[in-house]
């Protein structure tokens, strides 16, 4: 395909998308109510009949994010390509040709609005898309040779999305990672979400095994102080504890365990 086809061909997808609406999430919607006081319809109409107001723009750019849903429809278009910065450019040219209208959706409220995507949204939301961030084809490899479904497309968006720098070393272990996925390893998605959080914590390149055991040992002492901080908690009170100098630990203990 064309440089000029794959382009419009996914400007037409995103617009198709677009069009069949945006449903927002609890958090961008606790964040409109807690700002603007749980604003009616005619009131956010208001709110965006300013589009140059900073906070109206701040919002804007909260709506018209793709969300993972809107990545995992993208994958498959953007997998077959390899794309390039000026690609980025040529989408956006494409979806300002016309107005892109879609109708925002308030779960739990009685309304929704319908809205022109400003020109900001449109440039941020395809510079969101991580078009040129392309994975390694050994990796797609592994994906596609040892997952399985809709498993298959969610990594690939991670991998899109992950700003992580996958050096030789880092590459082999996915690759490894994802065969033995395909082995039954319980909770993959999970698995693979924390080797690219612990990669993105250290530019240390070296012994992952050595890298694994750290982090390990981190989180077991971490978990260590949250158990003591508790036992020393139903024997006293907080403001106590933090007189005598105890500090209150900083640990998700469900997530660490």
């Amino acid at each position: 395909m064309s440089s000029e086809n794959r382009c419009k061909h996914l400007a037409d997808r995103i617009r198709e998308i677009l069009n069949a609406g945006i449903r927002l999430s609890p958090e961008v919607l606790h964040y409109i109510d807690s700002t603007y006081c749980n604003p009616s319809a005619p009131e956010l109409n208001a709110i965006f009949a300013d589009l140059d107001d900073s906070q109206t723009a701040s919002l804007c750019a909260l709506i018209f994010s793709p969300d993972e849903a809107m990545h995992l429809q993208l994958e498959g278009v953007l997998e077959k390509e390899t794309w390039r910065s000026v690609d980025e450019e040529t989408v956006v040219a494409f979806l300002l040709q016309r107005p892109i209208e879609t109708e925002i959706y308030f779960p739990g409220k009685s309304f929704s609005l319908k809205l022109d995507m400003p020109r900001s949204a449109v440039e941020r939301f395809v510079s969101h898309l991580n078009l040129t961030q392309n994975p390694d084809p050994r990796v797609v490899d592994a994906i596609n040779r040892f997952l399985d479904g809709s498993l298959r497309t969610v990594i690939k968006v991670r991998l899109r999305q992950t700003r992580v720098a996958l050096t030789e070393n880092r590459i082999r272990f996915l690759c490894r990672l994802i065969e033995k996925a395909g082995t039954g390893l319980e909770d993959f998605s999970a698995c693979f979400d924390l080797m690219l959080e612990i990669f993105g914590e250290t530019a240390d390149d070296g012994d992952i095994y050595r890298l694994l055991r750290d982090k390990k040992r981190f989180y077991f002492k971490g978990l260590q102080i949250a158990e003591k901080f508790t036992a020393r908690l139903q024997q006293s009170n907080m403001e106590t504890l933090i007189l005598q100098g105890m500090r209150v630990p900083y640990i998700d203990s469900f997530h660490a365990r």
